[in-house]
């Protein structure tokens, strides 16, 4: 059988044409919500999951991602995204009490869509170059901020195509967004100009921890390297005043505000330490509370935002070396723990504990963190077992607060 010039170029260009479809994927409409004059479509794309090299699994492997097209009037519309046109967005969202139609959009760069005069209108927010934008409301929680969210994030609460949750939106972390009026500050926080007046204090990634009472300030949480030692940090907190255009530093001592990086980037921590005050030009002015006595206690990492619930443990620091053998006792006598296994390590050391039918791993790397921590094993991790974890974790908490233990925490360099 013979098969002629043409077919054999019409079969090489439909194979070409499969392993192009198999390796950039196909789309499909999954969802529809349409308000005034603006349709988005939310599009699942079949994608190479651009690990097949590492695997060994097909390099024809896919996985769904989620994207959005916008259209205005039936058409579909595009955006500059830094140097070339987008049509599919990692986000696009409906803003609610926004009193006519408008979209939150973008990949990197986030943009907001009106319409004005019977025509689309498009606003650049901001340009993330070099990651995915993000968006978070300043006031959702109490008037103080939420969670913050990546643009390509898929939160429940969005599955009606609306952003709901307070009128104030954070865009990037460098652009504050009036849904309701639509007005929007951008500011600048990294600037060599906005170095100067904070300080020196670096905050580029960082998301709003606390939000003024008038609503016109925004703080983050910034840090600068000692100059005697750049593997240790000063901190500070950066108040940007978005409405008057202005940046202030508030430096803050590690030690006195129990700050751990991880853990107190959140308006509860801020608000313990630092409280608003009205200045003589009668502008609100962020400041130290009066010194109290406090005291360090421990956290769950379980706790942040997007940790997975089998990655949950508690820590303590800092702490000193001789809080080592006093855990050891407490979880003998208090849990009726018993040691099954110890080792040691150049910089750090582990101790098994049985606890009921639970192991228990103590991790001491106060060497070189001033840190303890407490969690299952990996044989023991389940769900019943975290939970074990957690009631220890309470249970030093509580002690800690009625001054138990306090004698064997140390301070951050």
């Amino acid at each position: 059988m013979f098969t002629s010039r043409a077919s054999m170029i019409n079969l090489m260009a439909l194979t070409k044409w499969l392993s192009i479809s198999a390796l950039l994927g196909c789309q499909s409409i999954d969802k529809t919500i349409t308000s005034g004059p603006f349709t988005i479509e939310r599009v699942i794309k079949k994608e190479s999951n651009g690990s097949w090299y590492n695997n060994g699994t097909s390099p024809f492997a896919t996985d769904k991602a989620i994207y959005y097209q916008i259209r205005y009037k039936g058409k579909k519309i595009s955006l500059r995204n830094g140097e070339s046109d987008d049509k599919l967005f990692y986000k696009a969202l409906f803003l609610n009490h926004s009193g006519k139609p408008a979209i939150l959009a973008g990949s990197a760069a986030m943009y907001l869509l009106t319409e004005k005069n019977g025509q689309l209108k498009s606003e650049l927010l901001s340009y993330n170059k070099d990651e995915s934008g993000s968006y978070q409301w300043l006031d959702s929680e109490n008037n103080q901020p939420g969670y913050s969210y990546k643009a390509y994030s898929q939160p429940a609460a969005e599955d009606n195509g609306y952003l709901d949750g307070g009128k104030f939106l954070l865009v990037n972390n460098n652009c504050v967004l009036d849904v309701v009026t639509h007005r929007f500050y951008p500011f600048e926080k990294n600037s060599y100009e906005a170095h100067l007046k904070s300080g020196d204090f670096f905050s580029e990634h960082e998301i709003a921890a606390g939000f003024s009472p008038n609503r016109t300030q925004v703080v983050f949480v910034g840090y600068k390297r000692k100059s005697d030692n750049h593997l240790k940090h000063i901190y500070g907190l950066i108040v940007v005043d978005f409405i008057h255009q202005t940046l202030t530093a508030v430096p803050f001592d590690q030690n006195q505000t129990h700050f751990i990086p991880e853990h107190c980037k959140h308006p509860e921590w801020l608000h313990k330490h630092f409280e608003w005050v009205v200045d003589e030009n009668g502008r609100e002015k962020l400041i130290a509370r009066k010194s109290e006595n406090d005291y360090w206690k421990g956290y769950f990492s379980g706790d942040l935002p997007g940790t997975a619930a089998e990655d949950d443990y508690y820590s303590l620091q800092p702490v000193k070396s001789s809080i080592v053998e006093t855990l050891k006792d407490y979880l003998i006598k208090k849990w009726n723990a018993s040691l099954i296994e110890s080792r040691k390590f150049e910089d750090s050391a582990t101790l098994i504990f049985k606890i009921g039918k639970a192991e228990i791993t103590l991790f001491d790397n106060i060497r070189q963190e001033k840190k303890i921590s407490l969690s299952t094993s990996l044989a023991s991790n389940t769900a019943e077992n975290r939970a074990l974890v957690r009631q220890i974790g309470k249970d030093l908490n509580a002690q800690l607060a009625s001054g138990q233990f306090r004698e064997y925490f140390d301070v951050f360099d």
